[in-house]
């Protein structure tokens, strides 16, 4: 579940490990900046891994599940993130399990009877979030964490990544929470690399990324209930249709802007429930 991390770990925690000399030997295709502070940062790759090393501290950026599988398709179990983390610890001799987490992202792939682009029109509005449509993918903003959908199996073949066999005909939907921000306050503990095996922390993350999707409306398909229609139900249907032509997040963000055209707050609010029962 696991995928994407970014941590840093200051150098006060690693001053005598001569990690800012070492560290840059042990990396492929190192990348020296000095920035306008006069701070030195050599970037370069463990495996898939960006690690960055400075006299303030080291990063390091990058999917474990790639780094763990060779391809970040496959889920990473709890065993397998332990696994990980203390080998990248054994390559650069240092702690590294001890790092700040600056970004988790949970993730699964679905595998789904039709095209994954046909399940995007059924994944509505989410409270506190903003929602962005793109070519071949749904987003979910805002300022602490990031919801997305996409077709897996297109993002492989867009990066040249091979797929097995098993998969490459499939309709492979993910879906990916990811923690960008104040992630301690989210998980209401202190997160370190090495707290992301701890069965507490990631039942919690996942527990979180159900939530998540469960917060997102689900937008349902029109059908038509009756047989014998009034001209009066027959304009409420016609009107269910053409919402169902356009989408009903197009007409959300359309009506969004009448927010201030309403006679009051319960008018308003009183719209956006029917439009959305």
């Amino acid at each position: 579940m696991i995928d994407t991390i970014s941590s840093y770990l200051k150098v006060d925690d690693i001053k005598d490990s001569r990690y800012f000399e070492r560290v840059p030997t042990l990396l492929k295709k190192v990348s020296t900046k000095q920035n306008s502070n006069g701070l030195i940062y050599h970037t370069g790759l463990f495996e898939n891994l960006y690690i960055s090393v400075s006299q303030l501290g080291i990063s390091i950026n990058g999917s474990l599940t790639k780094f763990y599988h060779q391809n970040n398709y496959c889920d990473l179990t709890r065993k397998q993130v332990e696994l990980s983390i203390k080998r990248i610890e054994e390559y650069l001799n240092l702690n590294i399990g001890d790092s700040n987490c600056k970004r988790v992202d949970i993730a699964h792939n679905f595998i789904m009877n039709e095209d994954t682009s046909n399940y995007y029109y059924f994944l509505g509005t989410s409270k506190y979030f903003n929602r962005f449509k793109q070519p071949n993918s749904i987003y979910y903003n805002n300022h602490q964490k990031t919801k997305l959908f996409y077709d897996k199996i297109d993002e492989c073949k867009n990066k040249n990544v091979e797929i097995s066999p098993i998969l490459n005909l499939r309709n492979l939907l993910r879906y990916e929470l990811r923690f960008l921000n104040r992630i301690n306050k989210q998980l209401n503990s202190n997160v370190i690399l090495n707290s992301l095996f701890n069965e507490d922390i990631y039942m919690n993350m996942i527990d979180i990324w159900i939530t998540e999707y469960n917060s997102i409306n689900k937008n349902k398909l029109f059908m038509p209930t009756e047989t014998e229609l009034t001209p009066k139900t027959a304009k409420e249907f016609l009107l269910c249709a053409l919402i169902e032509k356009v989408g009903l997040n197009e007409v959300n963000e359309l009506t969004d802007q009448w927010n201030n055209s309403f006679t009051n707050s319960k008018a308003k609010s009183r719209f956006n429930k029917e439009l959305n029962s």
